[in-house]
């Protein structure tokens, strides 16, 4: 009879303390203070005929507080050029444009771009000056890499020829310079048979002849996909890319990207030849070497 009663008094108790135990409910569905909460999916038997009975469903979220949640995961930042551009909060200092192109938001301020140009949290006139280098010198420069900030060597080089100005990491690429062209070959590839380079070319065409002849060319081995693009310092080009394989709904082994950028008496053409396998981290550094390009007279 004693074990019967303590068996029972156990039970009670156990049954007490797991009714007290519950999800706590999002700020989103508390109802007021006054009135007690009933959890949605809390279900009464029904003395009739045991079927069961919904209970209250919460009070649905203002409006204004549903505005000040949605406000808080955009943020509008800016290019060097002065126009904005609207950004999705991706958590952990990562952020995403309408592209779908990652950003790094540094202490500085600067949205450090992993494929596209830089961005600001502020308008560029609070951005410092662009500094003037000189063909042949040498800086150290931030990157994005998956996700984490990298220290790049740079070289600064003039092509006055083809017109335009650009930097390039001289510890992973080696440069070879002609009159109208440079070509940037990752330094233990094969020079004659390259397969990782950045080569920048001239062409006295327009830039929409161009576009057009490279999709034509490149649309026998790919799938092209043509889009606006916004390089840093060489502002608007036609970004043609080719990295799925014509028909197969797949990725290509070898990729390309190209750049054609508008001047005032033709157009740069900017190819990016990469592996499938350094996509993120050979194709990132080529479009981190594009955003410091600059057209200058020829």
């Amino acid at each position: 009879m004693k074990k019967t009663l303590l068996s029972f008094v156990l039970s009670m108790a156990l049954i007490i303390s797991m009714t007290g135990c519950g999800t706590v409910p999002s700020a989103e569905n508390e109802a007021p203070a006054a009135e007690p909460q009933v959890t949605a999916d809390v279900q009464t038997p029904a003395e009739d005929d045991g079927q069961t009975v919904p209970a209250e469903t919460a009070e649905p979220v203002a409006p204004e507080a549903e505005s000040e949640a949605q406000a808080a995961n955009y943020m509008t930042a800016y290019r060097a050029d002065g126009s904005t551009a609207i950004l999705v909060d991706c958590g952990n200092g990562i952020w995403t444009d309408a592209n779908g192109f990652p950003y790094k938001l540094g202490e500085d301020g600067t949205l450090r771009a992993m494929v596209s140009g830089n961005l600001y949290t502020e308008v560029p006139s609070a951005v410092e000056p662009e500094i003037i280098r000189q063909d042949g010198d040498r800086y150290e420069g931030l990157i994005m890499l998956e996700g984490m900030e990298q220290t790049v060597p740079y070289e600064h080089i003039v092509n006055k020829t083809a017109g335009f100005e650009m930097d390039y990491d001289y510890e992973k690429f080696v440069r070879h310079s002609e009159a109208d062209r440079e070509r940037f070959i990752l330094a233990w590839d094969d020079p004659e048979n390259p397969e990782y380079y950045l080569e920048v070319t001239y062409s006295p065409e327009d830039a929409e002849t161009v576009a057009a002849a490279i999709s034509e060319e490149l649309s026998k081995d790919y799938e092209i996909n043509r889009s606006s693009f916004a390089l840093d310092r060489a502002g608007s080009c036609i970004l043609i890319d080719a990295c799925e394989v014509k028909g197969g709904g797949y990725t290509a082994d070898q990729m390309q990207t190209v750049d054609i950028i508008p001047t005032a008496d033709g157009c740069l053409i900017a190819t990016a030849h990469y592996g499938i396998e350094s996509s993120d981290l050979i194709g990132a550094r080529f479009r981190a070497m594009e955003n410091t390009l600059s057209v200058i007279d020829r």
